[in-house]
């Protein structure tokens, strides 16, 4: 993705989280996850707390909310990644042009 400390990256298809911890330990970007599964992001803050617990908490923060309406602001991230889960979308062409949106010019 090219980022690093300092910069923000978006996660679409997050699951359990497991993608958005790898990103935040290798890149130290503060790293949002979304998901439309309820059950997927509950698991992916459980992984977070217990990991917080441990001491070793990463800039991670999950929502939950459809790929076609995410719910961030235009141009906030520094690069967004869909996950395969993205390509099963209602309406995939929609969930990319979110991606899109949400991510800086040149993100």
């Amino acid at each position: 993705t090219g980022v690093g400390p300092g910069q923000e990256v978006l996660v679409a298809g997050c699951g359990d989280g497991t993608s958005c911890e790898w990103l935040a330990r290798r890149t130290g970007a503060a790293v949002s996850g979304v998901d439309p599964d309820p059950e997927r992001i509950e698991a992916a803050d459980a992984r977070a707390r217990e990991r917080a617990e441990r001491g070793e908490g990463l800039p991670i923060a999950y929502q939950q909310a459809p790929y076609e309406d995410l719910p961030h602001e235009t141009a906030v991230f520094d690069a967004a990644v869909g996950e395969p889960g993205v390509a099963a979308a209602a309406d995939p062409e929609r969930a990319v042009g979110e991606l899109a949106r949400v991510t800086k010019p040149m993100g």
